[in-house]
């Protein structure tokens, strides 16, 4: 069996882009992909929105997940586990599901994408321990104002009936709503500085099992930096493949606030904030 890639980011900071890439070179993430979330597995989703919820949290209030302490892990990893081996467990493997009783003992590259997997990552790392750890970061502003965009979409054209799925996990139910708190600009950035954060402390504690990816970087030179990836993930894959793979992706979406004066200016009254600094964020306009 093959331990898993778990991709992991803020959201709306390139995950899916490095998912559908990662896919179309061999790596299986799942056959319930979300339409609407694009490459996300929508059975790996309600396993993460009922780790959240066991704290009373959620996707977009994180908050009360620190409080998810060893005595709640220790009862919630077994339960997780039987559900990998459930008979849910289909509707995430496909055609694979007759090959295997359980999630974890698939014999072909695989893993998932959720960022919400970056809160729960430790749950995660416990089941597999072996995970590599892929995170995809974007900065603040294009990643706020994306969340924006996208809260509006729903409201402004009247689909939240498409976006509104019961998924249930075990007794659990969890309705997907609009989420208010991503209509304003500075509460994305909080966000962002929550999700981003946890992602970088990995490092420390999972060492060489994590890597880190700018998403502008990316965007710039895509093709030796999924070459890496690959490398780094163990998916045999030749650079005539990623140069084919990459061809479309959108160089003209870096740093895509800076064409925009409201954003610009809001970017101003932060781009001095230490993680901004450190990731090199600093000075754009």
């Amino acid at each position: 069996m093959k331990s898993p890639v778990i991709i992991i980011g803020m959201h709306r900071s390139g995950t899916s882009m490095l998912t559908m890439l990662l896919k179309e070179l061999g790596l299986f993430v799942g056959k319930d992909l979300d339409p609407f979330k694009l490459h996300e597995s929508m059975y790996f989703i309600s396993i993460n929105d009922w780790l959240l919820y066991q704290s009373n949290a959620s996707w977009d209030n994180v908050y009360n997940y620190q409080f998810m302490d060893e005595f709640m892990v220790e009862k919630a990893i077994p339960i997780v586990q039987g559900e990998l081996a459930g008979k849910r467990r289909k509707k995430y493997l496909g055609r694979h599901a007759s090959k295997v009783k359980s999630i974890g003992d698939l014999d072909i590259p695989w893993g998932w994408k959720d960022p919400r997997t970056t809160i729960t990552i430790d749950v995660w790392k416990r089941i597999f321990p072996n995970a590599k750890i892929l995170h995809i970061y974007r900065n603040p502003i294009d990643v706020a104002q994306s969340l924006r965009e996208r809260e509006l979409m729903i409201r402004e054209h009247g689909k939240l009936e498409f976006f509104v799925k019961i998924l249930k996990f075990l007794d659990y139910k969890t309705v997907q709503t609009l989420s208010p708190r991503m209509l304003h600009l500075e509460e994305g950035v909080k966000l962002w500085e929550v999700y981003v954060r946890k992602a970088l402390s990995l490092t420390d504690t999972y060492g060489d099992d994590v890597m880190h990816i700018r998403y502008e970087d990316f965007l710039e030179t895509p093709a030796p930096i999924l070459k890496e990836i690959t490398d780094f993930i163990s998916l045999p894959t030749e650079m005539p493949t990623i140069e084919k793979a990459v061809e479309h992706v959108d160089a003209s979406r870096k740093f895509a606030f800076l064409k925009n004066e409201e954003l610009v200016e809001t970017y101003k009254k932060i781009q001095s904030h230490p993680l901004l600094q450190q990731l090199h964020y600093e000075g754009l306009a």
